[in-house]
């Protein structure tokens, strides 16, 4: 699809890459997010097999590595020379999100129970979806606005 999606594009070779084809990994497995979410949530009963949520976390991790990789890419194209910092600042909201996920996950865990915490995640997934193709869509605006970004 990537290899499609760059002949489209009309790629020479050795020239900058329009950094919003690098969104199309994003763009194609944000859908699955909430799927798998809703998946791993409602298939946790003892009367489901483990196979089942086994396959809910495998296609989790398939869908987060093509979502971060697409991230980062379009991150480093986007940014040039300046990305490190770029990179450095979504890795630390990251992992500030992270830190307060662990802080409120017990507790949600522990109030509405595993199904309905899925749930809930998954129905932020849903709100979240539609990210990448706006990016794709209004990432050369933003990158206009912004004295870091590169010049296409």
């Amino acid at each position: 699809m990537y290899s499609r999606a760059r002949q489209r594009t009309n790629h020479k070779p050795r020239t900058p890459v329009d950094p919003e084809s690098r969104l199309w990994p994003a763009i194609t497995t944000a859908p699955l997010l909430p799927i798998v979410l809703f998946w791993l949530g409602w298939t946790n009963y003892p009367s489901i097999s483990i196979w089942s949520g086994l396959g809910a976390c495998f296609a989790f991790g398939i869908v987060i590595t093509a979502m971060y990789v697409a991230t980062y890419e379009y991150i480093i194209d986007s940014y040039g020379e300046h990305s490190a910092v770029a990179l450095a600042s979504i890795t630390m909201a990251r992992y500030f999100i992270s830190g307060g996920m662990v802080l409120a996950a017990r507790p949600m865990y522990n109030a509405i129970g595993v199904h309905w915490t899925m749930t809930w995640l998954g129905c932020i997934a849903v709100l979240l979806t539609p990210a990448p193709l706006l990016f794709w869509k209004y990432g050369r605006r933003l990158r206009e606005r912004s004295p870091y970004a590169t010049a296409d």
